[in-house]
């Protein structure tokens, strides 16, 4: 593959390989790419989890197997996806692929082949045409509730030949196919099936915060349909309460959790939280009590520092730390470099990268009127007005802009401790066209995206902020700092502009580009809505939290069961 990605680029076709895996070739691997001087074109991913945001990037999927496959699981998500399929004939492949149709066969270890079928799939109409064949296939084909009813009837006829007790197991063999799926989607189930019940642990649904806004899309999701969701509310935000009232609330709330454990006999405990000072020692207590009460425990990590900086090197610290978040049953972490950094901490606990997601159809229904080159170019801030967001820099950066000639208008959306200071700061450099809107939500804010030609986010630190998930669905480019999982969504001058944190320079100088190329928020604009719909749909976040949560339950299960 490698090398045919060499030979289509010397012919002038600008192929670029994505390889997804790992394996004790990689580094053999790697060096080929280098060897025949594509380096850059070709990137290994290592082994991911969820393959479908890195299938939906690529405009063809290869499976070069040199040796017999029967069939395999990549080829059919692929076909699902709606990708072409270019697949050495091996194995299973040729009773996959109908060539011309669905994708292309070629003889295994043949380059020039290969070749040669990419070259015929150059032409988008083609790759289009042959990806819906493929889907189509696999949903007649290859359909999960297809495949489960098949293995009933198998089943069933096994049981039935046996003689005897065949009725009876045929009666739990239908019971047990509504634990696959919900009992709603079966005829003939029955819907009293008890689901799994989690705890979700977060601040008042109604405050201001990403983790509000998290929680709120997991109990309208997919989620709260396969398992009974039951919001625990934790943390200050959203209160009005004085010292005494924390202390108490503080003292009794990892009572309330064991009772609340207990009466539901939940599953699982979720506690959405932040690797800070106060949350590690508040969420310890709640994972003692949840672990005590025989709950399984799924820590989702949104922001805060990494586990190694947290401890700042002390080896003491590091040794209770790590022993302390071992126990949770799994790590939820929103990007893959602060996921390595926890794999490489914890050890033997399971670490998963799901990044926050949005529900995409409310912004996607947002008409994009971009303002022209002679108004002032309307910018958006939406988020806490505290001093690590970074807004003194950003007013800092507007004056800099108005010295080059460069109008803007900005609205800051938000509340905090910071915003008598920052009204102090807009009026001492002059900057005239800023507008402190207090917090938006519902209609308020859809309307202030549709008005928005840029949202940004000049945070000196960041976890992955819905703000920023939710403009780019609504098609607002971004101009945002290299912080936290950001560089991860914002693809620098494709669907928005990154910045070093604590630059007004920097902020100033991607105010002035975009300014002066409107042409380019328009594509910035449709492509970032392009990202969140491909990589951050609260759809792809349920399903990934459902086979977690899945998991779990299952051994909470177990465990109640030998202890009975």
């Amino acid at each position: 593959l490698i090398e045919a990605i060499a030979r289509l680029r010397r012919a002038g076709l600008p192929a670029r390989g994505l390889l997804i895996g790992d394996g004790p070739t990689r580094g053999v691997v790697e060096a080929r790419a280098r060897s025949l001087g594509v380096e850059r074109e070709v990137t290994v991913t290592g082994f991911r989890e969820d393959v479908r945001p890195y299938l939906a990037a690529c405009d063809v999927v290869c499976l070069c197997s040199l040796t017999t496959e029967a069939l395999s699981l990549a080829a059919i998500e692929a076909m699902a996806m709606a990708k072409p399929l270019v697949h050495s004939q091996v194995g299973g492949a040729t009773e996959l692929i109908e060539p011309g149709r669905n994708g292309m066969l070629f003889p295994p270890g043949d380059t020039g082949a290969l070749v040669e079928c990419l070259s015929q799939l150059k032409d988008p109409d083609i790759r289009l045409a042959m990806g819906r064949s493929g889907r189509a296939k696999a949903e007649a084909a290859f359909d999960e509730g297809a495949m489960i009813d098949r293995y009933e009837q198998l089943l069933l006829g096994v049981c039935g030949a046996s003689g005897g007790e065949g009725n009876a197991l045929a009666s739990r063999g239908q019971h047990a196919g509504a634990v696959g799926r919900s009992a709603g989607d079966r005829p003939g189930v029955s819907s009293a099936v008890q689901r799994p019940v989690a705890l979700l642990l977060g601040p008042r649904r109604e405050a201001l915060s990403g983790v509000s806004t998290h929680l709120n899309l997991l109990l309208a999701s997919r989620l709260a349909e396969e398992f009974t969701l039951i919001h625990f509310e934790v943390g200050s935000e959203g209160r009005s309460e004085g010292a005494l009232q924390r202390a108490v609330r503080l003292i009794v709330s990892p009572f309330r959790l064991g009772v609340a454990v207990l009466a539901h006999r939940a599953a699982i405990v979720h506690l959405n939280t932040g690797l800070t000072l106060r949350s590690y020692w508040r969420d310890l207590v709640y994972t003692v009590v949840a672990r005590l009460c025989g709950a399984r425990v799924l820590h989702q990590i949104h922001g805060g520092a990494i586990p190694q900086e947290f401890c700042r090197g002390y080896r003491l610290p590091m040794a209770f730390v790590r022993a302390t978040l071992r126990l949770a049953d799994a790590v939820v972490a929103m990007s893959r470099s602060e996921c390595e950094a926890f794999r490489r901490f914890v050890g033997s606990t399971p670490v998963f990268t799901y990044p926050n997601a949005v529900d995409c159809a409310p912004y996607a229904a947002l008409a994009r009127h971009g303002s022209s080159a002679q108004e002032p170019l309307r910018l958006l801030y939406i988020g806490r007005l505290v001093r690590e967001k970074g807004l003194h820099e950003l007013l800092e950066a507007l004056s800099l802009a108005a010295l080059q000639g460069i109008p803007t208008a900005l609205t800051i959306a938000g509340a905090g401790p910071e915003e008598a200071a920052l009204r102090e700061t807009a009026a001492a450099r002059g900057v005239g066209r800023v507008h402190f809107v207090g917090p938006l939500r519902g209609a308020d804010k859809m309307s202030a995206l549709e008005r928005a030609d840029v949202f940004v986010l000049p945070s000196y630190a960041e976890g992955l902020p819905y703000a920023l998930l939710e403009s780019m669905a609504a098609g607002v480019p971004v101009i945002a700092t290299r912080v936290g999982a950001i560089p991860e969504l914002v693809e620098d001058g494709i669907n928005g502009v990154l910045v070093e944190p604590r630059s007004a320079v920097g902020l100033a100088g991607a105010i002035g580009r975009l300014a002066r190329d409107r042409a380019a928020l328009s594509r910035m604009s449709a492509a970032a809505r392009a990202t969140i719909a491909a990589r951050y749909s609260v759809e792809r976040l349920a399903a990934d939290l459902c086979r977690l949560y899945a998991l779990l339950s299952a051994r909470a299960a177990s465990r109640r069961i030998a202890r009975a």
